[in-house]
């Protein structure tokens, strides 16, 4: 197997993405570090030199685009929710760190 050098120094770590999207089973070679905002920059490269595929062609129709502006904000009330569930479970390990 052909290895690869990264900015870093190190060998890149070769992947394959499993995404769904239209680079579904494509290999890739990146930055083995594992935090990907300390990962060297511009280290992404698609195994078989090419550029990515393309995107499924032509524009969204308005239902679809409707859709997906309705679970936006369903997504946002989800994350809002979930905030104050993890504010309130905070508070109640707080609180029993405090009592111990």
């Amino acid at each position: 197997m052909a290895t690869k050098i990264c900015k870093c120094g190190q060998t890149k770590k070769k992947g394959t993405t499993q995404n769904g999207g239209p680079n579904q089973g494509r290999e890739f070679w990146t930055c083995p570090v594992q935090n990907r905002e300390l990962q060297c920059k511009g280290a992404f490269e698609w195994a078989d030199g090419k550029a990515n595929a393309p995107a499924a062609a032509g524009p969204r129709s308005p239902e679809v685009n409707a859709s997906l502006e309705k679970m936006s904000v369903q997504l946002l009330q989800i994350h809002a929710l979930l905030s104050r569930v993890v504010e309130r479970l905070d508070d109640q390990s707080e609180k029993r760190h405090k009592s111990e």
